[in-house]
């Protein structure tokens, strides 16, 4: 039996033990997801830099989109637990944050929000789950100094019998499209492997299977270090998957808060509303510091678009601040139908999760 032949049979084995052999889908993974300064040295420019995105140009005249169309679910969703949006016909303009404006404008009083009894509610206005299946449990935004070191996460035990040097090299075949080399992808990072940053690098070109390119941005999350930072940041900025752009602010969230402050101000200038909704639901990355995460929280809620009033409310009920809730029953109030049914939703989930802070 020759390396490759042993190397399949290992990772069809160690899947079927973990139940993913039939159907096929990726390990589990820590997936997904400002404006990126130009002068950091860990963010050195791309030989081929990727077209940029143009505000107020549409969508489907730009380049960066030839490859763009109407979202699918596909593994990394359904890892993540994320409803597939699909792009829109034409260029979202970015959502407007007044940095400058505290929470604490305008008071309320002390009337309660009531729902409208003929509205509708929608069904992501439920006060269960997390944010959208993101794992909370990962330190996003908390990297001391802006390092990300990769998660140490070992692989599942019968894939430990696979070499590097087998593993680096089915996850580097760029002629193959497979489950089996989408977990080699996961699985170098995680063990860090020599070279592992380069095949990262190949995998992610825009000829490659959307799978490939999904489980290289996942492994370089496992992977980390400034090499990884720098791919996460081309892909933020440039990719043609609105999808991978998105797990992009994500990713970057994982160096620290000030790294994780510019990947959603970027997600927030894109012109796509699921990678707004992205950086929206990322501001968890920068709950410590309410200074900058409400005011961007709430322009997010008195949006006129669905998908991102709905992720500002639903972040803005995990803040542990009494301006989370004054925003939330300004929103409330200052709603009708749908809306105010959610607002008044996650202002219950906020006074459930934090009473000490209601009056």
């Amino acid at each position: 039996m020759n390396h490759r032949t042993r190397t399949l049979a290992l990772l069809a084995s160690g899947l079927a033990v973990f139940g993913c052999a039939d159907p096929p889908s990726p390990a589990p993974g820590p997936l997904m997801a400002v404006t990126p300064p130009a002068a950091s040295p860990e963010r050195e420019p791309a030989a081929d830099p990727a077209p940029a995105v143009a505000i107020g140009q549409p969508a489907a005249d730009h380049p960066a989109y030839a490859a763009a169309g109407t979202a699918t679910p596909n593994r990394a969703e359904r890892a993540l637990g994320i409803e597939p949006v699909p792009e829109p016909p034409a260029v979202a303009p970015p959502l407007r944050v007044d940095f400058g404006r505290t929470a604490r404008t305008s008071s309320l009083g002390s009337s309660e929000p009531t729902m409208d009894a003929k509205a509708p509610v929608p069904a992501s206005a439920g006060c269960e789950g997390g944010l959208r299946g993101l794992s909370t449990e990962f330190p996003w935004g908390g990297a001391k100094g802006g390092a990300w070191n990769g998660t140490g996460h070992p692989d599942p035990e019968p894939l430990k019998g696979i070499s590097d040097d087998d593993m680096l090299a089915l996850a580097g075949d760029l002629g193959q499209d497979s489950a089996d080399r989408e977990h080699a992808l996961v699985s170098i990072g995680r063990r860090q492997v020599p070279g592992a940053i380069e095949v990262f690098r190949d995998s992610l070109e825009p000829s490659q299977p959307h799978g490939a390119r999904e489980m290289a941005l996942s492994g370089l999350m496992e992977h980390g270090g400034p090499g990884a930072l720098r791919l996460m940041w081309k892909t933020l900025t440039g990719d043609a998957s609105a999808q991978l752009r998105g797990m992009a602010i994500w990713a970057v969230a994982l160096y620290g808060a000030d790294e994780a402050t510019r990947a959603i101000t970027a997600g927030l200038e894109d012109p796509t509303f699921s990678v707004q909704g992205m950086a929206i639901l990322a501001v968890w990355a920068i709950k410590d510091r309410p200074g900058t995460a409400l005011p961007i929280l709430e322009a997010a809620a008195k949006s006129d678009e669905q998908l991102l009033w709905q992720e500002g409310l639903n972040v803005l009920a995990r803040m542990p601040y009494s301006d989370a809730g004054n925003i939330l029953r300004r929103v409330a109030h200052g709603s009708e139908g749908e809306k105010r049914n959610s607002a008044v939703l996650y202002y219950r989930m906020w006074r459930n999760n934090f009473p000490d802070l209601c009056q």
